[in-house]
């Protein structure tokens, strides 16, 4: 294994026949046959990028470039590719080398880089934890539902903003008050619900802030009671930022659901603008 500047780099670069070569890693997705078609269709040997290969146990593992490797056999059969290979890396590595190679220039990842990560980043690991202790789990593909969310970019850019501590009394929070409804956990509403703890952490009071989610015919979260929110959401024109429009949504609904003398500062709410 060599690394420069603290990234893995390839030991060799070798020509191998792609019948030897197989998908590594469990949060590889299967390339959509119809792209692996497009791609075959055009195919041209000088224009393919080495794929990134790890020789571990005997095997040679795709950590980068299925898509590549698929295409070309359509091509021919028998067809090889040129690979980069790195030697001596454990599976956590190989996790690791997927993350740098397919998220390197972004700032928030893609879901397949969120499962790699789950593997081995300090950071993450404790992102789930946290989202554990609170009643949740986190799933990388098919979005949110009751107690999972489907959207870890943006609970990364929240736990991001928020730091250790508010991250995980918000979360414990949001469990209580929405009961794990898959509503709460979509990325818009999560992003809102974090502004509005971020501005009034300390002024919530619970069993009021309950009333928003609750429907009062059915005694249970609904679906409607979001729409509500999204409705006041909508009407606010000062910004265009998603998570600020949600957490006014959330205000008027809280000071609408509350007793009198419970309601909240809008002076609280304009720090979140400013």
């Amino acid at each position: 294994m060599k690394k420069k500047n603290a990234l893995f780099v390839p030991d060799s670069t070798e020509v191998l026949s792609c019948k030897i070569l197989h998908a590594k890693l469990k949060c590889q997705k299967t390339p959509k046959e119809n792209d692996v078609r497009k791609l075959a269709s055009n195919w041209e040997d000088k224009l393919c990028d080495p794929i990134h290969v790890s020789y571990r146990d005997g095997q040679y593992g795709i950590v980068e470039g299925q898509k590549r490797k698929l295409a070309k056999m359509m091509v021919d059969s028998e067809g090889t590719l040129i690979c980069h290979i790195y030697r001596g890396l454990t599976e956590q590595d190989e996790y690791q080398l997927f993350s740098q190679l397919n998220n390197g220039k972004r700032s928030y990842g893609t879901n397949e880089d969120y499962e790699a990560r789950s593997q081995f980043d300090p950071k993450w690991k404790y992102v789930i934890e946290c989202a554990n202790k609170a009643g949740f789990s986190i799933v990388y593909s098919g979005g949110a539902k009751e107690n999972t969310f489907g959207c870890p970019a943006t609970i990364e850019e929240v736990y991001d903003e928020l730091g250790d501590i508010d991250f995980t009394d918000m979360l414990i929070m949001l469990y209580t008050v929405c009961n794990g409804n898959k509503y709460s956990l979509q990325s818009t509403f999560f992003k809102g619900f974090a502004k509005f703890y971020l501005a009034y952490k300390s002024s919530i009071i619970e069993k009021e802030f309950k009333k928003v989610f609750i429907d009062k015919a059915t005694k249970t979260v609904t679906q409607s009671c979001f729409s509500k929110i999204k409705e006041k959401s909508d009407a606010y024109n000062r910004t265009k930022n998603v998570g600020i429009k949600t957490a006014f949504g959330i205000l008027m609904r809280y000071n609408e659901c509350c007793s009198k003398k419970n309601t909240l500062s809008f002076g609280d709410f304009d720090s979140l603008i400013s």
